[in-house]
């Protein structure tokens, strides 16, 4: 499970799983039917996702969906990343 968010007011939730895209939708349009390209999963139902509380949505999204506890430190710390070659 992915989750993307910047200053410019995008945002992007994306699940896989076994290789199967499960989910892949910009959650602030969550609430209408799936545009093209975009996939919602069955559990997207039981989420209200509301521009307040958005951020913290999303990481009990991930939460809830993955049973990994998200560690405020990730958001605050810099951590390693990846290239990964296309």
């Amino acid at each position: 499970m992915s989750v993307f968010w910047n200053l410019n007011a995008n945002y992007k939730l994306t699940a896989a799983v076994d290789g199967k895209l499960t989910a892949s939708f910009d959650p602030l349009t969550a609430q209408h039917p799936a545009p093209i390209g975009e996939t919602y999963p069955d559990w997207i139902t039981d989420v209200v996702f509301t521009d307040e509380e958005l951020h913290a949505i999303l990481l009990a999204v991930v939460e809830q969906q993955t049973g990994l506890a998200v560690d405020p430190v990730w958001l605050t710390d810099p951590l390693p990343t990846y290239r990964v070659p296309a």
